[in-house]
């Protein structure tokens, strides 16, 4: 992995990232993704199982990792990666 420059190390990251949960643990997936640290919900639609979130991070490492920690949630059958900004 390439080092990072330092005006990357003072950056912000913002990861748009959907998830899907089954209808039945809906409920839980919102509780286990507002627990996440730098996650807030931004949409939800329980028919669907559709949940739209934002995660706020200080590095792509950190984001990668807490992509990650999602996508191992209990109540998460799937999460994408769906928009990546860094911001300076």
């Amino acid at each position: 992995m390439p080092e990072l420059e330092h005006s990357e190390v003072d950056a912000t990251n913002y990861s748009g990232i959907v998830v899907w949960s089954r209808e039945e643990e809906f409920s839980a997936c919102l509780l286990q993704l507002s627990a996440c640290p730098g996650v807030e919900v931004h949409y939800s639609h329980a028919a669907s199982g559709r949940i739209v979130v934002v995660q706020e991070t200080d590095s792509v490492e950190a984001q990668e990792s807490g992509l990650r920690h999602i996508q191992r949630l209990p109540a998460v059958r799937m999460a994408a990666l769906v928009e990546h900004r860094i911001v300076r």
